[in-house]
């Protein structure tokens, strides 16, 4: 990932405003927002370690979805029967919605 194009070496200050990972932060973990800022323009915490960090929350942020995905996947039969309650439910909205709309348009 490109983050900040005028730090080059790892003392080089660099320019959260700029650095396309210090908006990931922002978004993903913005408890996290100063800290990062402060380790970016003080060149406290090279780009590396930044990104390397930023994953690390990331996949954890993203952990209870991991571990829901393994139990569904255990139990095939009632994903089926989840995505197909879902399918019906679907049609027969949509069904009703194509009917109104046919007849708004006098088809």
């Amino acid at each position: 990932m490109f983050t900040d194009p005028k730090s080059i070496k790892l003392a080089d200050k660099g320019h959260s405003d700029s650095c396309n990972v210090f908006s990931y932060y922002s978004t993903f973990v913005p408890g996290m927002r100063r800290d990062v800022h402060d380790w970016c323009i003080n060149a406290n915490v090279g780009c590396t370690e930044c990104k390397k960090v930023l994953a690390e929350k990331i996949l954890e942020m993203l952990r209870p979805i991991h571990l829901k995905r393994e139990e569904l996947i255990k139990d095939k039969e009632m994903v089926k029967k989840v995505l197909t309650c879902g399918r019906d439910k679907a049609l027969a909205l949509s069904s009703t919605t194509i009917k109104e709309v046919k007849r708004a348009m006098r088809f």
